[in-house]
């Protein structure tokens, strides 16, 4: 496959990276693969974790250091999907990962290690800079996802060395476990009307995992409520739901026994099921556009971990 590098120069003074936003047609053996752009291609560091604005302007993602800068810890940035121009939202001494944005923009969930030495949720208003706490369990908390009716962050946690799906009301009250089933559960994705909640389910490392669907209020006693929404056999574990805007599809990253991790597409009826990046390299964390035709990705194909656009038209408007 074509290998594509933007073109980018850093003003450190600013804060800003511009950079070159470069479009091809790939050939594939992926039948019908559909234009693919860089966005971001910087040497001293990687960008992962993309989560797209619901206005279609930005695009939130933690970005790591460099492995000769170990000192330095990721932050939280912005990047436009058009301009390519970057802006650093925070730039401290603290962990923070996995962006997700609250519905109407103006607020990222987050997990971080800022207190305690103990990964939680935190949230960032855009308008001020403030950092306000989300949970308060003692055990570790991360990947927030946010209800499209912005009063509920839905995670998973840690307890008992089990990881489970949860969820917690931003106003105020006791968390609600949402997976009961004895495998691991990571990863939750809300449906658009807030009605499900996708999740990876993960048995061991022989069976693997695929992705399941359970209501919004959780997948029954011992998970009997929760649906299997992928039934690929070129895959092994599934990963990073993302539902469409429109409700129609859910996007996931998936790994085949060779160890590569690829985007594959599934229809919210599980009837459709289609690989949508087949490459070499790890292509991870899909996060859809509003448009509900476009993916950022991040995948290490050009070297670093970047991000990346695919136009998924040719397979979603075809349905």
């Amino acid at each position: 496959m074509n290998s594509l590098r933007g073109l980018g120069r850093r003003d450190d003074r600013a804060g800003v990276l511009l950079l070159g936003l470069l479009v091809a047609a790939l050939p594939s053996a992926c039948a019908g693969e559909s234009e693919l752009a860089q966005l971001t291609a910087t040497p001293t560091q990687d960008e992962r974790q993309p989560a797209w604005s619901p206005d279609g302007r930005w695009i939130a993602f933690s970005a790591s250091p460099a492995a000769s800068d170990s000192a330095a810890t990721p932050d939280l940035c912005l990047v436009s999907p058009n301009a390519g121009s970057m802006r650093r939202l925070t730039h401290d001494a603290f962990l923070e990962s996995s962006p997700c944005w609250s519905p109407d923009g103006r607020s990222l969930a987050f997990h971080s290690w800022r207190e305690d030495g103990v990964c939680r949720l935190w949230r960032l208003d855009l308008a001020d800079s403030a950092i306000r706490q989300i949970s308060q369990e003692k055990g570790r908390t991360t990947n927030p996802a946010w209800s499209p009716d912005g009063r509920t962050i839905a995670y998973y946690a840690i307890e008992s060395g089990n990881e489970q799906v949860w969820k917690v009301a931003l106003d105020g009250g006791a968390p609600v476990r949402l997976t009961h089933h004895f495998e691991q559960s990571w990863n939750p994705a809300w449906s658009p009307d807030g009605s499900e909640i996708a999740f990876s389910r993960y048995a061991n490392a022989t069976t693997g995992g695929a992705i399941f669907v359970m209501p919004a209020d959780g997948d029954g006693e011992s998970g009997e409520r929760a649906r299997p929404l992928t039934h690929g056999k070129e895959h092994l574990w599934d990963r990073f739901p993302s539902w469409s805007p429109n409700g129609r599809w859910v996007a996931f990253a998936a790994v085949d026994s060779a160890a590569n991790w690829d985007i594959w597409l599934v229809s919210a009826d599980g009837k459709i099921e289609v690989r949508i990046t087949d490459d070499p390299a790890h292509d991870t964390e899909p996060s859809w556009a509003p448009d509900s035709r476009r993916l950022v990705f991040q995948s290490d194909r050009a070297g670093s971990e970047d991000l990346w656009i695919l136009d998924t038209g040719r397979w979603t408007s075809a349905k």
